[in-house]
């Protein structure tokens, strides 16, 4: 496979696992935090297009809990905490 198919095949992956995972793991949050610190426009809008999943999600009733975190996500506190893990990606 080509570096572009590598890469196509990774997002799709990643994009079914967070509509159907049950808890918003430590390694989920390494692979978001890890673009959000690379600080380009082309991770930004990977991590936004990743965290617009998780947000539809939550507005359809479903909860998510956080591994090693006494927060569970849901529709009413996803944004704040976006804007506290990830700063200035609430643009969604």
């Amino acid at each position: 496979m080509s570096n572009s198919e590598d890469a196509k095949k990774y997002n799709e992956d990643l994009d079914k696992l967070l509509k159907e995972t049950k808890i918003f793991t430590r390694e989920l949050f390494e692979k978001f935090y890890d673009a959000y610190s690379y600080d380009t426009p082309t991770t930004h809008n990977w991590l936004i297009n990743k965290l617009k999943i998780i947000k539809e999600r939550l507005e359809q009733g479903d909860t998510l809990p956080v591994e090693n975190s006494k927060i569970t996500l849901n529709k009413d506190n996803f944004l704040d905490w976006v804007e506290l893990e990830f700063p200035g990606c609430t643009d969604m």
